[in-house]
C-alpha cells in the first residue's frame, strides 16, 4: 500500500537551459492517482523570471491518466540562473511534489516523492556548428541541443554505413560507444574520411577500457595509422594518467575565459586523462587535483586533412545534462573546430 497525493507533478527535466533571452517552452506532466482529478497548475519562478500563462487547468477522468501542460518562460535581462517550482491546486489541497516509481523484479517496489522543481540556466552560447551527428551508447544522455541552438541527430547503424556524413557540421562519439557498437568500429574509416573532408569528430570517452578496446580489435590493429582512441596519427594512448576530480569538484581547470563556476559539477576528467600522446596532437586544458602534478591529456586536438579530431576525457556526459554553462560554451567551441579558420 502506498499513500500518494491526488496528482503528481513531474517537470520534463531537472535543468532547463535558455540559450537566448527570448522565451522557451517548459513542459509539466500532471499524472492522476485518483479518478476525477480536476484543478489547475502553475509555475513559480524567482529573480524576475516570467511565465505565461499564469495557470493552466487540468481535468483527468481516471487514475493513471496524465496531462502535459506547456508554459512559456522568459529570463529577465542579465539573468544567469533561477529555480522553477510546479504547484497544483485541487479540492482545497496544494500539491508540490512529483512521484517516481522504482520497480525491478529483484527488489520491492519503491516510490519516491521528489520536489517538483528544477533549475533554469541562462547559457550564452555561440557555435559555428548547427547540425550535429551523435553516436549514442547505452546508458548515456545526449546533450541538450536546444541550449546551443543545434539540431542533434542520433546516428544508428544504417546512418553510419550509408548516410552522407557531410551533412553534419560535427560528429560526436558518445561515452563507451566503441565498447558496444560494432557498427561504429566497422565504419571507422568512413569517419576518418569525414574528418579529411572538413568535419570535426569529437571522441568523448571515459574509463580505461573504453580507450583501449578499439586498439585490441583485429581490424584496428591492421591500421598502424590509428591511435588507441580511434583518431588519426600514431598512438597517443600511452598509459592512463590518474583520474581528475572524481570527488574533488574544486579542482581548477585552466583555459581562456572560463571561470571556476563554469565547471562546478564533480568529475573534470573520468579516469583516462592521457599521460603520453603523438606530437601532432595539442593539449587543450590542464587540470589536476590539489597537491598533484599538472595533467595535460584530458583533451587533445589535431588537424587531419580539412577537418579536426578531438579526444576528450572530460565528463561532458555529466556536465551537459546538468546544464553547466561553461561546459556548453567549451563544447560549442569543440564542435566548431572543423569550421574555424586555420591559424
Amino acid at each position: 500500500m502506498a499513500i500518494v497525493p491526488p496528482v503528481a507533478l513531474n517537470l520534463a527535466d531537472n535543468v532547463f537551459v535558455f540559450p537566448t533571452a527570448s522565451r522557451s517552452r517548459l513542459q509539466l506532466e500532471v499524472r492522476a492517482n485518483v479518478a476525477k482529478a480536476t484543478g489547475e497548475a502553475h509555475l513559480e519562478l524567482e529573480n524576475g523570471w516570467k511565465v505565461e500563462p499564469l495557470t493552466r487547468a487540468f481535468r483527468l477522468a481516471d487514475a493513471g491518466e496524465q496531462a502535459d501542460l506547456t508554459f512559456e518562460v522568459t529570463p529577465p535581462p542579465g539573468a544567469t540562473h533561477g529555480t522553477v517550482r510546479a504547484i497544483a491546486k485541487l479540492g482545497g489541497q496544494q500539491i508540490t511534489s512529483g512521484m517516481h516509481v522504482i520497480s525491478y523484479p529483484h527488489i520491492p517496489v519503491e516510490i519516491t516523492f521528489p520536489a517538483a522543481e528544477a533549475r533554469a540556466e541562462r547559457v550564452r552560447v555561440t557555435t559555428l556548428a548547427k547540425k550535429v551527428g551523435y553516436v549514442m551508447a547505452p546508458e548515456t544522455k545526449s546533450p541538450k541541443p536546444s541550449a546551443a541552438r543545434l539540431r542533434c541527430d542520433s546516428s544508428g547503424a544504417e546512418d553510419l554505413a550509408t548516410r552522407n556524413l557531410s551533412e553534419f557540421d560535427a560528429i560526436v562519439t558518445g561515452v563507451r560507444a566503441y565498447n558496444v557498437r560494432a557498427d561504429l568500429r566497422a565504419n571507422h574509416n568512413r569517419l576518418l574520411s569525414y574528418i579529411q573532408n572538413g568535419g570535426p569528430w569529437l571522441f568523448s570517452t571515459t574509463w580505461r577500457r573504453a580507450v583501449h578496446r578499439p586498439a585490441r580489435d583485429r581490424r584496428a590493429r591492421s591500421h598502424r595509422s590509428l591511435s588507441a582512441e580511434g583518431g588519426p596519427g600514431a598512438s597517443h594512448g600511452g598509459r592512463d594518467a590518474c583520474r581528475v576530480s572524481r570527488s574533488e569538484p574544486s579542482a581548477a581547470v585552466h583555459a581562456q575565459q572560463i571561470t571556476e563556476r563554469d565547471l562546478q559539477v564533480g568529475c573534470r576528467s573520468a579516469g583516462c586523462t592521457r599521460s603520453e600522446w603523438d606530437p601532432r596532437y595539442e593539449s587543450v586544458f590542464e587540470s589536476h587535483d590539489p597537491g598533484e602534478k599538472p595533467l595535460l591529456g584530458g583533451t587533445l586536438y589535431t588537424r587531419y586533412g580539412k577537418g579536426a579530431y578531438i579526444f576528450t576525457a572530460f565528463a561532458w556526459f555529466r556536465q551537459l545534462p546538468a546544464g553547466v554553462p561553461g561546459a556548453y560554451r567549451i563544447f560549442a567551441n569543440l564542435i566548431s573546430a572543423g569550421k574555424a579558420p586555420r591559424p
